[in-house]
């Protein structure tokens, strides 16, 4: 497994006067929706959730919350290989929604090498 820290990534981030107020950007009025309508991920229930549970982290703005996506893919694209590289992703959700998935901003801190499927632990409870 090779890591890359992302906390350099992000005091770079807090660290532009620019970027650092569009890391709040889901706080501002200009990110509401109107009610029961879905336009953004801070609209959603799992937003929603955390919000509920965990009413201390989401009363600061500056807070980071993330979005994570692995999958695996074939560096040689031959389908017999047995070897694979699983990427994770985390995807910014504090910046716009048209800025969270551009090339600069998805970070990549895990690769995870090698000829079998990492296992994830999956929390039943929160289904």
């Amino acid at each position: 497994m090779r890591y890359f820290p992302i906390i350099p990534r992000l005091k770079a981030m807090f660290g532009r006067s620019r970027f650092a107020k569009l890391m709040r950007w889901h706080a501002t009025e200009e990110a509401k929706s109107p009610e029961n309508i879905m336009r953004y991920t801070h609209d959603s229930p799992a937003w929603k959730h955390v919000d509920h549970n965990w009413p201390e982290f989401s009363q600061e703005p500056r807070n980071i919350r993330f979005g994570l996506a692995m999958d695996g893919i074939n560096p040689y694209k031959l389908m017999r290989s047995k070897y694979s590289v699983w990427p994770v992703l985390l995807i910014n959700y504090n910046i716009p929604p048209w800025l969270a998935i551009k090339k600069g901003h998805v970070m990549l801190p895990v690769i995870i090498p090698g000829a079998v499927i990492p296992q994830v632990p999956i929390d039943e409870s929160y289904y």
